[in-house]
């Protein structure tokens, strides 16, 4: 059975995938949450799961939604290690031609066991077993989720940190690496993981869910059914503009032409989710609100580390705008105990 919604008006959080450009959407909350701290009178940053009923993520994104809500990290400390992760990962990494080849030949660009090791070292320094399961307490107040794709059908899948009563879906045994290495399995980047307990291969969950704002209002709606809206935020990782590529860029060199879909689909899903009922709703009651710096980002690969200043460079230029400052109160007013407005 769901878990009771008690008159909760639900905030939520939606995470796009994106490689290194994941510390936009970090810096985006971060601004955010600097304005709920002055609207809530707080003497400092409060962290995400102290206010988020459910937090849902797609590879860097589900990542940062499993330090966010699952390890309860501040944001501050998620920028921390997200740099750290970045650089561990896809640092010395081979050549653009070594890189081209290898893809060719279905070798992955890099290491899974390196991305595997950052995450258990990462749950050891927060004093978790490197073993400890994603399932976290039935009691806990911030809810997880992150999408992975099974290789075998190519079928979104969700790993939970709650169990869910939803008519044909599973619930997946997994462990905390083990859900951040199935998320971030991007095809081209990383080879694919086969869970321990179920036996189960996945690959990263951008390919079919990059965006998940569906998927964390359905789970919403299953968890919570007789509970109101007050907060719905989607963060994206930047546009793509594929009119500004060139076709043998995106036909001769396969990373770009992922990179290129796995964008496209973020873009589609959230302007069809504007346009739709729901969507209309939701803006028009300033409930759902989503921020994705449009401009520079598009060319920045998922893997280049190096360029973490730059990225923060274009995320401060596109929050400094007018419009975004109105954005980003008005998205703080959502998120407050103080408001009361929402809808259903």
């Amino acid at each position: 059975m769901s878990n009771p919604s008690n008159g909760r008006s639900l905030r939520l959080l939606s995470l796009d995938g994106g490689g290194v450009k994941g510390l936009a959407s970090l810096l985006i909350l971060k601004r955010i949450f600097r304005t709920l701290q002055k609207v809530d009178g707080r003497d400092e940053i409060p962290r995400p799961c102290e206010y988020f009923d459910l937090i849902g993520g797609t590879s860097t994104g589900g990542l940062v939604a499993i330090m966010l809500g699952r390890l309860r990290m501040t944001i501050d400390e998620c920028i921390e290690v997200f740099q750290h992760v970045s650089e561990t990962v896809f640092g010395n990494i081979p050549g653009t031609f070594s890189r081209l080849i290898g893809g060719l030949s279905g070798k992955p660009f890099f290491k899974a066991e390196r991305l595997e090791k950052v995450v258990k070292e990462l749950l050891i320094s927060r004093g978790v077993d490197p073993d400890t399961f994603l399932k976290d307490s039935e009691h806990a107040r911030c809810k997880v989720f992150v999408c992975a794709t099974r290789a075998q059908t190519v079928q979104p899948v969700l790993f939970r940190s709650y169990t869910t009563w939803s008519e044909g879906e599973e619930n997946y045994a997994c462990h905390i690496w083990e859900a951040a290495r199935a998320t971030a399995a991007a095809p081209l980047f990383f080879e694919p993981i086969k869970l321990k307990i179920s036996g189960a291969t996945f690959v990263d969950g951008a390919m079919r869910l990059n965006n998940p704002i569906s998927a964390v209002l359905n789970e919403a709606d299953a968890l919570f059914p007789d509970a109101t809206f007050k907060s719905i935020i989607s963060i994206g990782t930047g546009w793509t503009d594929v009119a500004g590529l060139a076709v043998e860029q995106i036909t001769a060199h396969n990373v770009l032409k992922t990179c290129i879909d796995i964008s496209i689909n973020a873009n589609n899903e959230a302007q069809a989710f504007a346009k739709g009922k729901r969507g209309r709703d939701f803006l028009e009651n300033k409930t759902y609100f989503r921020f994705d710096v449009e401009r520079g980002l598009d060319t920045i690969a998922l893997e280049e580390w190096k360029k973490l200043d730059a990225i923060d460079a274009l995320t401060e230029a596109y929050l400094a705008r007018p419009d975004k400052g109105r954005d980003l109160r008005d998205c703080a007013q959502s998120l407050s105990y103080k408001a009361s407005s929402h809808i259903s």
